[in-house]
């Protein structure tokens, strides 16, 4: 059985920095998606930070103005390829 962790944000490059490093931190076997709705420059930013990251896969999208709600549906939709559950983790 396998759990997505679905992750909406918008301009938190930070949360999702400790949130990433502590899933790398521990070789976590759950998929994270990022769904971010981020500035372009924050997005970029994000992006660069996660190609340093090595133990834990992370699947990133920049849907740039979308709303939490609509966020959240898209990462389920993506994860659900793979995935036979998910999680949602907020960025507050």
């Amino acid at each position: 059985m396998k759990v997505a962790i679905l992750i909406p944000t918008k301009n938190r490059p930070e949360f999702i920095k400790r949130t990433v490093l502590y899933y790398d931190s521990l070789k976590s076997n759950h998929p994270i998606y990022i769904g971010d709705a981020s500035d372009a420059e924050i997005s970029r930013s994000t992006l660069s930070f996660l190609k340093g990251i090595n133990n834990v896969c992370v699947k990133y999208f920049h849907w740039q103005g979308l709303g939490i709600p609509q966020t959240i549906a898209k990462l389920a939709e993506e994860a659900s390829a793979e995935c036979d559950y998910c999680a949602v983790q907020g960025d507050d």
